[in-house]
């Protein structure tokens, strides 16, 4: 694995370096034997951690610098017993934990994790804000089955649009209806290509079909050409690919979640709910968020609660495009590139209508934006 991380491409040797004691301490934690258990066990992370691709290695590297930074913490091997086990929904409900805990620590928040044995009638995290405790309650969204489909097939081409970069290539592309496996085989082999056509014979390649897909690729000398076909399709100027919504019911699913959720934070208590694996993708046209859902639907089930401050919406991917804040419409977003491989993107809900005003908590929303 050392070596692996030594040798990847299209990374700085500084990054490398970080990526590599994120990737010891995951290791030293996890244990020794536990790549053998995990095989066996058909662990939920056994297929990437074997995987050669560079923003794969700096998944794992961010989480072993998470773990590092939260394992003094009261209840934290419980946490890691969670991470360690075979059961998949266990084990994501325990990364999202840690993403929400490792965004408060590193913001210098007081924190706590809950006792275990209490959790069935409470939330996961305890913050501390204005000497008032408040309380996390964190949670996954899960996709539908065709949703997780789409978005595999999605992130496969984005794969191959991203290796053209490092084949000094650049590439965009629309991806206008839900695709078959086998069609988006025969697209990436097109990809493939056409990045070797385009740089051969220092042209502009076009790879469309009416009604399903097009894509853009050109050497990087022509890269203006390729601006120009995204802005004549409404294109972020660093936006990569662009699909419809496969989720249509991802709004009504969001809203019941965070109803739900809102009963395990006693009402005398300030609330957080932290949602991680929401379909939020923070454009670069300004402003822009790409969602399969209505935020208006979900402002409702923010504000049918009081004593809930805000909701947090948290999207960890694959991902190449700059930092970015902004507001849109009332809500709070942020973009972070992380490693320069890794996109967390996370989408603030204020509940205008809390009943804790005199509550400062703007370093609270801060924290989860970071």
């Amino acid at each position: 694995m050392i070596s692996e991380i030594k040798e990847l491409n299209g990374v700085t040797h500084k990054t490398k370096a970080v990526i590599l004691d994120g990737w010891e301490e995951l290791a030293k934690l996890m244990g020794k034997d536990w790549p053998n258990l995990a095989q066996e066990q058909k662990h939920p992370w056994i297929q990437e951690w074997y995987n050669k691709a560079p923003w794969v290695k700096a998944y794992f590297g961010h989480i072993g610098h998470q773990l590092s930074l939260l394992k003094s913490k009261v209840h934290f091997d419980s946490l890691l017993e969670r991470l360690r086990i075979s059961d998949a929904t266990k084990c994501y409900a325990a990364q999202a934990e840690i993403n929400a805990a490792w965004k408060l620590e590193k913001s210098r928040i007081p924190s706590e994790f809950v006792e275990p044995s209490q959790r069935t009638k409470s939330f996961d995290i305890r913050a501390i804000i204005d000497r008032k405790k408040v309380g996390v309650e964190v949670s996954t969204f899960g996709q539908s089955q065709k949703f997780r489909i789409q978005m595999k097939i999605f992130q496969e081409i984005s794969m191959s649009l991203m290796a053209g970069s490092l084949q000094k290539a650049e590439a965009a592309g629309q991806i206008h209806r839900m695709l078959s496996r086998t069609r988006a085989k025969h697209i990436i082999k097109m990809i493939e290509q056409g990045i070797k056509e385009s740089l051969r014979d220092n042209k502009v390649v076009l790879i469309e079909e009416e009604d399903a897909f097009e894509f853009c690729i050109v050497p990087k000398k022509r890269v203006a050409d390729l601006q120009e076909w995204k802005q004549e399709r409404d294109m972020g100027e660093s936006n990569q690919l662009s699909a419809p919504n496969f989720d249509i019911s991802a709004g009504n699913r969001l809203h019941a979640k965070i109803l739900r959720k809102c009963k395990q934070i006693p009402p005398e208590t300030p609330g957080v709910v932290y949602l991680e694996g929401v379909p939020i993708y923070i454009m670069d046209k300004d402003p822009q968020i790409m969602m399969n859902f209505n935020v208006a639907d979900i402002e409702e089930a923010v504000y049918e609660n009081t004593n809930l401050l805000f909701a947090v919406l948290n999207r960890f991917s694959l991902g190449w495009k700059r930092n970015r804040r902004i507001e849109y419409k009332g809500i709070r977003l942020a973009r972070i590139l992380r490693y320069g491989l890794l996109e967390d993107a996370s989408m603030i809900i204020i509940n205008r209508y809390h009943k804790f005003p005199s509550l400062r908590h703007k370093k609270l929303i801060n924290a989860f934006l970071s």
